[in-house]
């Protein structure tokens, strides 16, 4: 096992423990503080209305003990700066030259509302098993042709009963940005949208000129990624240092001529392969999020509207139903993680009457997405179950589980359709001579669709 020295400088006060377990293990990591004089000199001076950041350079330290400089320039450049007066006590107190006062603290006090940086030194991480660098700097969402064959069921569209449709006789060509044309029929399934690193081949889509993702240069990381020996636990998976999230967003559509009765609902076919964790209410444990949401102002706010978090009364209600206006169900479905292609359905009924309707996709190997580590963001429903980074005030040892169990396909989007329910569906391929059913109210998966199933009114 490596050894590993980090120093951190932490900016004001704050209260300090040791990290015991690091991606399962457990890990002794000794911390010790140091205090620095001139890092807590140069923010009690810069921090007086007479005095600017380029205004100082602070040399020295350590205090108490080892003598601080002050060099003046910037705005002193050239005059003769009066001489400062420290007077000693439980921190050094500096006369200024316009009469204010610049107080520095010597011992670091949590909220005394004094200028106390100090630097943080991890000297020695043993049992660290060692640094990962990710490759990965780009959204992994891109058009694939994987998982678009005619032998593999669900995906694509049948023929009806009543022959009012012929998947077959319906081609599709396709070209990617670098005049790569694939043809397709309806039937086939054919392209889809994918979270995952495709190994580079001819089933990768280009969005542009270049060869390879959106945003790079060319695909020689995705080669040395997916084609060399590391092909085998990264190809074709979500399986990379650090872990991986992306969103996938769409254009917007108009419900403003429709109403709750029309019984808008959106339909997509997906594909779904995760380490299928599971998250209950309080719990930070959710890993692998797959996660629709849908906005009724053009991506403003978001509403969850599927997830993968089979836990009940958590992401998905206590009783689940397909009307999101049925008793005390709500609009959320349920994604299975079963391997295979499947089709979601999801009641707008509440949507109809917007004009910006869209729908973003997201996948977290950290149960979210942290809106690309910005504290300031606006939270996601449903990301209270995950933890992605001690930068957004996640705990730092579970944040680091993203990073682990991920070697699996990932998943597909495709076929997203918004339709009227309340003109009728259509099943199709339904197998032959079926004489058995589920019963959603009472035996299976616990009567998860069994109304008693619900908590007594308070």
């Amino acid at each position: 096992s490596p050894s590993v020295f980090r120093s951190t400088l932490v900016d004001g006060n704050l209260q300090l423990t040791p990290a015991t377990i690091r991606a399962g293990s457990p890990v002794n990591v000794p911390v010790t503080t140091t205090q620095n004089g001139n890092l807590s000199v140069y923010d009690a001076l810069v921090g007086l209305a007479s005095i600017g950041p380029n205004d100082i350079l602070v040399t020295g330290g350590n205090l108490p003990g080892t003598p601080v400089g002050v060099t003046f320039g910037g705005v002193f450049a050239g005059t003769n700066v009066s001489q400062l007066v420290a007077e000693n006590g439980d921190g050094l107190t500096f006369g200024m030259l316009n009469g204010s006062l610049a107080s520095v603290a010597t011992t670091g006090t949590i909220g005394d509302g004094l200028a106390d940086n100090f630097i943080v030194a991890n000297a020695v991480m043993s049992g660290a098993t060692g640094l990962a660098f990710s490759p990965l700097d780009v959204n992994l969402w891109h058009p694939t042709n994987r998982r678009g064959q005619p032998d593999v069921p669900g995906h694509g569209i049948n023929d009806p009963f009543d022959n009012s449709r012929h998947a077959a006789e319906e081609m599709q060509a396709i070209t990617d940005e670098q005049g790569n044309t694939r043809t397709q029929t309806e039937a086939q399934g054919g392209t889809s949208f994918y979270f995952g690193l495709d190994q580079r081949g001819a089933q990768y889509l280009n969005y542009e000129s270049a060869v390879g993702q959106l945003g790079v240069v060319n695909d020689e990381w995705q080669r040395d990624l997916t084609t060399s020996s590391n092909s085998a636990t990264i190809a074709n998976t979500y399986n990379l240092p650090g872990g991986a999230f992306g969103r996938l967003t769409t254009n917007t559509i108009d419900l403003s001529a429709y109403s709750a009765n029309d019984k808008p609902t959106v339909y997509f076919n997906y594909y779904l392969d995760t380490q299928n964790a599971t998250a209950a209410q309080g719990s930070t444990v959710m890993r692998d999020s797959a996660r629709v949401f849908a906005s009724r102002d053009g991506g403003i706010n978001w509403e969850l509207i599927a997830t993968n978090n089979t836990t009940l009364d958590a992401e998905l209600a206590e009783y689940l139903s397909h009307s999101s206006s049925y008793f005390q169900s709500t609009l959320v479905q349920e994604l299975f993680d079963t391997d295979q292609w499947r089709q979601a359905r999801v009641d707008l009924s509440t949507f109809a009457g917007a004009a910006t309707v869209s729908f973003r996709f997201d996948f977290a190997t950290a149960g979210k997405i942290g809106e690309a580590i910005d504290p300031s963001a606006m939270t996601l429903p449903s990301e209270e179950f995950g933890e992605f980074s001690a930068e957004i005030g996640d705990d730092v040892d579970r944040s680091a589980q993203r990073a682990t169990s991920n070697q699996f396909e990932g998943f597909y989007v495709d076929d997203i359709i918004v339709g009227f329910a309340e003109r009728g569906e259509l099943v199709t391929n339904a197998p032959l001579a079926t004489t058995g059913f589920d019963n959603l109210y009472s035996g299976f998966a616990g009567g998860r669709a069994n109304i008693n199933n619900l908590s007594p009114a308070p």
